[in-house]
């Protein structure tokens, strides 16, 4: 995924602060103020299209998609501006400034909030958070050598020029083109909007270099961190008694309510030997840290995927660097790591920048080398967005790369017959905003339909939120509610084209962008919520993105395990990590896993600030799961989303009637610790803390 903050980029994006937004936003007003319009040249044609001269820091193309009349000389009209980031910089903030020549007015906007004084209009990626804890990103951080683009909506009088001068963060950019773009109708304005689809996701899921899952979104990244490879003077305590000073959240208080009876349910016997998964970085120099093998083990950590999100793109394995820089931790160490952690390897080869031979090269050796083996294989990391890189014509097209990732198929598997391979899978952003794909269907389809011989699993990514979430704990876990409908859409798609195929949750969290819930009660109570839907819903494997993304409490993070201090000792857990630990009570492989009740269930159609649908919590606010262990056992894990007051449930409603005591385990935002016991339900009433996860086992 490419996050909108992912690896080291995330901590670099988390140490932007409302004072430098409001500092960048003054230098390209002051900027903006001294440009001279006689920077322009001559327009090619009447295309309403700026055209950048690509020289210096930065270039801007502004674009009318769409124009029309609403009077003589007066309408309304679309377009794109597209930024090219031309240093070795990523900027994770930005302020993109420009005056209009012809009177212009901004009405709206997408990926971007634009606010106009006069002529001076001014684009920022990022707004600043009513609690001051983090700027909300509304647009993606745009990596070095890279590009982004946001759209706006506006009206024109007398004509409609397209501006010749734009600034940067302060600095000018590389435009010298102007024109003026010929009324597309004379009609009044559409009823509809061109503004921002609803059905593409700005953000994706992880990736690389300065944000791009995690952590951008996208979706991961692959910075190399320039001050976190050496190993911690530090060590953690065990991961059940570690304490992570949780901060208060606020809700109504609600009554004390019973879990519903089972409704139609999710309902799948787990066949992998690695539901619960983990995604590493090859810039994160703490995976070598000595605790991280049993730390892995004790959340049940089955598989890891490497070299991390986005980075995979621009990863040499061979030489282990990125874009040439020698990178933290090799293949030949981070197989070493997994292998001591007990876990399976999920590897996803070089499709942006490699080429077949080398990953077939790869293939060879992780079949020399015992520990070195691996049980997936991914070709690149969502090759669909604009956000990876791709160096193959029509990039990031379905049919280009159906095309090419064949090939990679091909000497992949004549390498290793059996190689199990996989592709990325376009997500449906308007059920999941911060890993959704543009045109999302006609992807799936046309790869699945011109590869399914080789395809033998499909890599979903899912960030419900795209930009930090500013919803509530409830809202947060209502989001879940989307898991049916998301994997049904998989499955349907399977089903048609390649019935043996499996689908992985390869990257997941709560968003694209590093957040401060994360290190809350609430990122226990999603991760494993969002673990035990989709392998209720038959997913092979669930994998949290991801085990350190140099954050920090304040500014928010992704990990499983600390990387900053202020997080606590290095590697400390974190809740998302004791959410694991809970899951795998039940994510066992052999069990028969069942959703027993959505408590929160979202409000169809409703959208949230951050693009997801889902924001709205009727019902109770409760969530359960329950698993025939392959052993006989019998376990369930239960949820209370109400931060402020505990619920009640009843044995009978989660199958264990005439049950009078079971083994217990709790986290709850009052302690967020796991505190085993035994629990008398002799009453047929279980009690769940505020803010709770409560596995029961018999």
């Amino acid at each position: 995924m490419r996050h909108i903050a992912a690896g080291f980029s995330s901590k670099l994006g988390r140490l932007t602060s409302i004072l430098a937004i409001m500092l960048a936003t003054i230098a390209v007003i002051a900027s903006s103020l001294i440009v001279e319009v006689s920077n322009t040249a001559e327009a090619s044609s009447n295309s309403g299209v700026s055209t950048p001269t690509t020289t210096g820091t930065c270039d801007v193309v502004m674009a009318i998609t769409s124009q029309w009349t609403t009077g003589a000389s007066s309408g309304g009209f679309t377009a794109n501006v597209t930024v090219s980031n031309n240093s070795g910089i990523a900027l994770n903030a930005w302020s993109i400034g420009w005056r209009w020549p012809s009177g212009q007015t901004v009405t709206d906007s997408w990926n971007a909030v634009i606010t106009q004084t006069s002529s001076l209009a001014i684009a920022n990626n990022q707004t600043i958070s009513i609690s001051g804890d983090a700027p909300i990103l509304v647009g993606q951080p745009i990596p070095a050598h890279s590009a982004e683009t946001f759209g706006l909506e506006g009206t024109w009088t007398g004509s409609n020029t397209v501006p010749t001068s734009f600034t940067l963060n302060g600095q000018p950019c590389g435009v010298t083109t102007s024109t003026t773009a010929a009324p597309t109708t004379t009609t009044a304005a559409p009823t509809t909007t061109t503004a921002a689809p609803t059905t593409t996701t700005a953000a994706p899921t992880t990736t690389t270099a300065a944000p791009t899952t995690t952590t951008a979104a996208p979706t991961t990244t692959t910075a190399a961190p320039t001050t976190t490879t050496v190993a911690p003077t530090t060590t953690t305590a065990a991961p059940t008694t570690t304490t992570a000073a949780p901060t208060t959240t606020t809700a109504a208080p609600t009554t004390t309510t019973s879990a519903p009876v089972t409704t139609s349910a999710g309902t799948s016997t787990i066949t992998s030997s690695y539901p619960l998964g983990t995604n590493a970085a090859t810039w994160d120099g703490y995976l070598l840290d000595s605790d991280i093998p049993s730390l892995l083990k004790g959340a049940s950590i089955g598989i890891v995927r490497f070299p991390g999100g986005s980075t995979a793109d621009n990863y040499d394995w061979q030489n282990n660097t990125v874009s040439g820089s020698t990178q933290s931790v090799s293949f030949a160490q981070f197989s070493s790591v997994a292998t001591a952690a007990g876990a399976q390897k999920l590897i996803t080869v070089n499709y942006g920048s490699g080429t077949p031979a080398e990953a077939a090269a790869w293939v060879t050796q992780s079949l020399s080398t015992s520990s070195e083996n691996v049980a997936l294989w991914e070709i690149g990391n969502e090759e669909y967005g604009s956000w990876e890189t791709d160096n193959h014509a029509n990039p990031h097209t379905p049919s280009s790369y159906a095309t090419n990732a064949l090939t990679f198929m091909q000497a992949m598997k004549a390498a290793d017959p059996n190689a199990q391979i996989g592709i990325p899978w376009g997500m449906n952003g308007n059920l999941a905003g911060g890993s959704g794909a543009p045109s999302w269907q006609t992807w799936d389809d046309t790869i699945l339909q011109a590869d399914a011989a080789d395809i033998n699993w499909v890599d979903v990514h899912f960030y419900p939120f795209n930009g930090t979430p500013t919803e509530t704990v409830q809202q947060i876990m209502a989001t879940l509610g989307v898991i049916p409908t998301l994997a049904g859409n998989v499955h349907t798609a399977l089903n048609q084209y390649d019935p043996s195929a499996k689908f992985v949750v390869g990257e997941t969290n709560m968003s694209n962008a590093a957040s401060v819930w994360n290190e809350q009660p609430v990122g226990a109570l999603f991760a494993a919520a969002d673990t035990l839907e989709w392998l209720s819903y038959g997913a092979q494997s669930v994998d949290w993105w991801d085990i350190h993304n140099y954050g920090s409490l304040s500014g928010g993070d992704f990990g499983l395990l600390s990387s900053n201090t202020s997080e606590g000792p290095i590697d400390s857990p974190q809740p998302p990590y004791f959410g694991y630990q809970l899951a795998s009570h039940l994510a066992q492989s052999g069990a028969t896993l069942t959703n027993l009740f959505m408590g929160s269930q979202p409000a169809a159609g409703s959208t949230s600030n951050s693009g997801v649908t889902a924001p709205t919590v009727p019902g109770t606010n409760l969530y359960g799961w329950s698993s025939k262990l392959s052993n006989g056992g019998y376990a369930v894990l239960l949820e209370n989303a109400n931060t402020s007051s505990s619920a009640s449930v009843s044995a009978a409603s989660v199958g264990l009637s005439g049950v009078s005591s079971v083994t217990s385990y709790t986290y709850d935002n009052a302690d967020p610790a796991i505190v085993s016991g035994t629990m008398n339900i002799s009453s047929g009433t279980i009690t769940l803390p505020a803010e709770s996860i409560v596995v029961l086992t018999s």
